[in-house]
């Protein structure tokens, strides 16, 4: 039993990173530190808010509890 305690414990760090990277790159991209490159200045608001809203999406995806 304390091994698989051991196991959640670890997994629910490793979440937690990762929606913490996450909310990170959401962020940057909403405030458009991150800019994508090779595109012209006329996309660089349609994919920083594509790289947000996926962002965004998959934290969802991933913090929900499905019971």
């Amino acid at each position: 039993m304390d091994s698989y305690r051991k196991k959640l414990k670890t997994q629910n760090i490793l979440y937690c990173i990762g929606a913490a990277a996450l909310l990170v790159i959401q962020i940057l991209a909403f405030t458009g530190v991150v800019v994508p490159v090779g595109t012209g200045e006329r996309w660089h608001g349609f994919y920083n808010g594509f790289i947000a809203g996926a962002a965004m999406g998959v934290m969802i995806l991933c913090t929900t509890r499905h019971t």
